[in-house]
């Protein structure tokens, strides 16, 4: 099921990110993210 997410998936969504940023070059970020720069 697809859904919209929220504040609860923060943690996930950036734990996700994060490993994309460190080991891919999905994303021009080259420094993982805190939780207060996503929720920014």
């Amino acid at each position: 099921m697809i859904r919209q997410a929220t504040e609860k998936d923060l943690y996930g969504l950036l734990a996700i990110y994060n490993e994309a940023i460190l080991n891919t070059t999905a994303t021009y970020d080259y420094q993982p993210q805190t939780i207060e720069e996503r929720k920014l």
